[in-house]
Formats: structure tokens, sequence, C-alpha cells
């Protein structure tokens, strides 16, 4: 599989949509994180599976939640644009730059535990 990185907006988006499921039904927001994750690795392992949006950039369906993933990738890595909901203000991310976070690279899976109870630390994002 090759490598993914988040744009910053994206993973932001990604942890707050996690947090609101966690808030209404307690692991709820856990299993949004892992369907997203899910959906991540077949991005990976499939980059050309996802729908064309516009030129070269692909989504994909998250299963069993309203959200999409949207993505950009290259022979040498894949960038999440956007997690974003399917049915609210659809298009609002495409003047994205596509360039990821420079500090994120994700190349494995991660822990989803930690002490603190930040998005991150609860396991709704890779650390």
């Amino acid at each position: 599989m090759i490598p993914y990185s988040f744009h910053p907006e994206a993973e932001a988006e990604f942890a707050a949509a996690a947090s609101f499921y966690e808030s209404r039904v307690a692991g709820l927001g856990r299993s949004f994180s892992a369907e997203v994750h899910r959906t991540i690795s077949l991005i990976r392992e499939y980059p050309d599976a996802g729908a064309l949006v516009r030129p070269s950039v692909r989504k994909a369906l998250v299963d069993r939640f309203p959200y999409v993933v949207v993505y950009r990738h290259g022979p040498e890595s894949v960038i999440i644009l956007v997690i974003a909901h399917a049915r609210h203000r659809p298009g609002y991310w495409q003047r994205r730059k596509s360039r990821p976070n420079p500090t994120v690279n994700r190349t494995r899976r991660y822990a989803a535990s930690c002490s603190t109870t930040s998005a991150r630390c609860a396991g709704y994002l890779p650390r």
C-alpha cells in the first residue's frame, strides 16, 4: 500500500465528525473512525477505484455513515483532501490546495487508546 497524508483541514474535519458521533452515542465515534480508516486503506490499495470528482481528484464513500473521503493520488502517495458529510455543503472544499500537512505522513496502523481525551488520543485519528 502507498503512504497517505491528510490536508490539515481534512484532519480537523475528521476529528470533529468523530467527536460529534461520540457525543451522540458512546462508541459511535470510534466506529466512524474505524470506517474512515477502512475506506482509506481501500483507497491506498486501489487508488483508481474512487469515482472521479474532477480531473485527478476522486472520492470514496464511507460505509455506514453519510461521509465521503475525497483524495488525490500520485504514483507514490495519496493526499486526503477532505472527509466531508455527503449531504452538507457539497463542493465547499474545492478551493483547497492539495498540499498535505507536511508533518503528517501515514504509513501504518495506529493505536486506538491514549491517556487523554482529545480526538487524536481517543482513537479517532491516527497518531
